[in-house]
């Protein structure tokens, strides 16, 4: 009993307390559960994906992290998803390729009444969700603007939507960014949103930095400071600089409001990102007579046009060399309104 009682007392780091017994195995105990659990963690996680294809794998990889799943998390105040988006969610969450909607040929239409008429069989929601035709792309991503913006204003930010900022005009393009404020550290904040849609069949493991990439684009299209591009995968993952935002963001608030800030900010994003997907999903499915209700998040939609068009296409192609090509631009006919609103 004395040798360990000696042992305690040249014990260093956690539980290092001498011979308050309950302490230092309440210290030791704790500390080594998180390194154990970590552990086990990690090699699930390896062992999992290891049982993936290369595609799959990287299809969990843009659908995971606390962010992706954040449409589950209850939320008072909150209303919760519908049953049939929530269905179709989980239903691409889980990678099943029988979905309501995924059968036949896709059904978005464009102004002309004429439509994509692609043949996308049981293919879990995937050419539905990145299908330019229509005004779906456009309505998503507004869907995830407002949702942001309305966070914002709730936080006290108070910011202001399609703002032109001058000096990133263009001979050919105005530059109209989705969301701007003011903050007092960073200045003027210019926040454009992107949803991309990252191609992962027949793709290497490069598919992974496909929001990388946007968010360069981004930064080769609005220059110097102010700029904070909010990229997230169509599947429910995050950029870099989208969490770096958001934390900026909250900065302005009491420490233990910040946690809950950033949680309530998750579930609405991950909601208006997943409610347009599956608007995208069902709508495909049907005839334009007879096409499926649309749930709007932000009301109804506000009628694209081609002045609607964001940019270039929201979603790419990254064959197995990890080499990004951009998919063919899916282009619409003369008349189209497909915005390809990856922001």
């Amino acid at each position: 009993m004395d040798g360990l009682e000696v042992a305690l007392k040249r014990k260093k780091g956690a539980g290092a307390k001498g011979c308050n017994w309950a302490a230092s195995a309440d210290g030791d105990g704790l500390k080594m559960q998180r390194v154990h659990s970590a552990q086990v963690y990690a090699q699930a996680l390896k062992k999992f994906h290891g049982s993936l294809t290369v595609p799959e794998s990287v299809d969990v990889s843009l659908g995971s992290g606390p962010e992706a799943g954040a449409y589950l998390v209850a939320e008072e105040g909150a209303p919760p998803m519908n049953d049939r988006d929530l269905r179709t969610t989980l239903r691409r969450r889980f990678r099943i390729q029988k979905i309501e909607g995924t059968s036949g040929v896709c059904h978005h239409a464009r102004t002309c009444r004429t439509i994509c008429g692609t043949v996308h069989g049981h293919d879990g929601g995937r050419h539905a969700a990145r299908c330019n035709i229509g005004v779906g792309v456009t309505q998503r991503h507004d869907d995830v603007r407002d949702a942001l913006h309305d966070w914002l204003a709730d936080i006290g930010r108070h910011p202001k939507k399609e703002q032109e900022i001058p000096h990133w005009n263009t001979v050919n393009e105005r530059a109209r960014l989705d969301i701007v404020l003011s903050d007092p550290r960073l200045g003027e904040v210019c926040i454009d949103v992107s949803v991309v849609t990252t191609v992962t069949q027949g793709a290497g493991r490069g598919a992974l930095r496909g929001i990388e990439r946007r968010e360069r684009k981004k930064h080769l299209r609005y220059p110097g400071r102010g700029l904070f591009p909010f990229v997230l995968d169509v599947r429910g993952k995050w950029g870099r600089e989208a969490h770096a935002l958001v934390q900026a963001m909250v900065g302005c608030l009491p420490k233990e409001r910040r946690a809950d800030a950033v949680g309530s900010c998750r579930r609405a994003i991950a909601v208006a990102l997943q409610t347009g997907v599956a608007n995208q999903i069902h709508s495909a499915g049907k005839p334009p007579a007879l096409t499926a209700d649309i749930s709007y998040v932000n009301g109804a939609s506000q009628g694209a046009t081609a002045e609607d068009v964001h940019g270039d296409s929201d979603f790419e192609d990254v064959p197995e060399d990890g080499a990004p090509q951009p998919l063919g631009s899916q282009a619409a006919a003369p008349g189209s309104t497909a915005a390809a609103a990856g922001g």
